[in-house]
């Protein structure tokens, strides 16, 4: 938990944070406050950043929330469990970054992972290159990931639904647009 207004940043070069599970023996779950910054950074070419690998994981972001996941692994930057949420509440920031660009954001050992995004917010991704590829603004939404991919996506921006192609991009970047 990282409380209201705290910030913890951890640079490392191999693999960030590996939550196997609660102190209560229950799915692991990282929770960052109101205007809490939650920074991963990896350089480990060979080591995903974040691994949630048991099953109903969760990352919980809370309102002005900040979270960066940056890594450099040719496998992935994150490496989650089957039904693993990121479930994200008005958060001001939200980066996942592969700077290795040839290589996912997600592992293709990543399984039925959803990201659900509460508010408005504008989704900006970045191609192979480095470079923006695609802005959409969502009056909130929600996608799945599994093997690395888009799964399904459900928004009312029909070209969000449409074209949001993870295992396409370098960057994915969410900016809250109520903060």
């Amino acid at each position: 938990m990282v409380e209201d207004n705290a910030s913890v940043k951890i640079v490392a070069e191999g693999p960030v944070a590996t939550m196997t599970k609660s102190l209560k023996g229950e799915a692991a779950e990282i929770n960052a406050g109101s205007k809490a910054v939650v920074d991963f950074q990896s350089t480990s070419a060979t080591k995903q950043t974040l691994t949630l690998p048991k099953g109903g994981s969760q990352v919980n972001l809370s309102r002005g929330a900040t979270f960066n996941v940056v890594g450099a692994a040719k496998t992935g930057v994150i490496s989650s469990a089957t039904d693993t949420a990121f479930n994200i509440d008005r958060s001001k920031s939200v980066v996942i970054e592969n700077t290795n660009l040839a290589a996912p954001l997600f592992t293709k050992t990543s399984l039925k992972t959803t990201v659900a995004i509460d508010k408005p917010s504008r989704v900006r991704v970045y191609d192979r290159q480095g470079a923006v590829q695609t802005t959409w603004n969502i009056k909130g939404s929600s996608f799945s990931v599994n093997k690395g991919a888009t799964a399904s996506v459900d928004s009312s921006n029909a070209d969000f639904v449409a074209n949001l192609k993870m295992q396409d991009y370098s960057k994915f970047e969410l900016l809250s647009a109520t903060n």
